[in-house]
C-alpha cells in the first residue's frame, strides 16, 4: 500500500492503517482525499484522534480513515466510545466492508439541517 503507515495503539494488537487515497476526484461532491495529517495519537489521553479541516468549500474534501490491516476477519463484536463534534455538518462514521455487497455502516451527522 503506498502512502500508507502502520499504527499500534498501546496495550492493543489490532494493527490499524492510516489510508492516504483520493476517491472521485475532481470537484464531484463526493470527492475526497484521506490526508495522514488528519489521523493522530493524543497518547495523554489515550485516544485515537481524526481531524477534519473545517471551511472546506470544494472538492476534494480533505477527510480521515482508519483501517485494519487484517484480512481474515470472519466475524467479531465491535465496542466503541466516540466523542462525536459539535461542528454542524460533519459526518461521523464506522464502516464495515468487504466488498460493494457486504458492507455495514453506522453514520452520525451533526446538526441535520434537513431536520430544522
Amino acid at each position: 500500500m503506498d502512502a500508507t503507515r502502520r499504527l499500534m495503539l498501546a496495550h492493543s494488537t489490532l494493527a490499524l492503517v492510516m489510508t492516504s487515497a483520493s476517491t472521485c476526484t475532481g470537484v464531484s461532491p463526493l470527492a475526497r482525499r484521506f490526508d495522514l495529517v488528519n489521523v493522530g495519537l493524543d497518547v495523554i489521553k489515550k485516544a485515537l484522534t481524526l481531524t477534519v479541516p473545517g471551511g472546506q468549500s470544494s472538492g476534494p474534501i480533505s477527510v480521515a480513515q482508519v483501517a485494519t490491516s487484517y484480512s481474515d476477519i470472519l466475524y467479531g463484536s465491535v465496542r466503541t466510545v466516540a466523542k462525536i463534534s459539535d461542528v454542524p455538518g460533519t459526518t461521523h462514521s464506522f464502516i464495515f466492508y468487504a466488498n460493494d455487497t457486504q458492507e455495514v455502516n453506522f453514520a452520525f451527522l451533526t446538526s441535520d439541517v434537513s431536520k430544522a
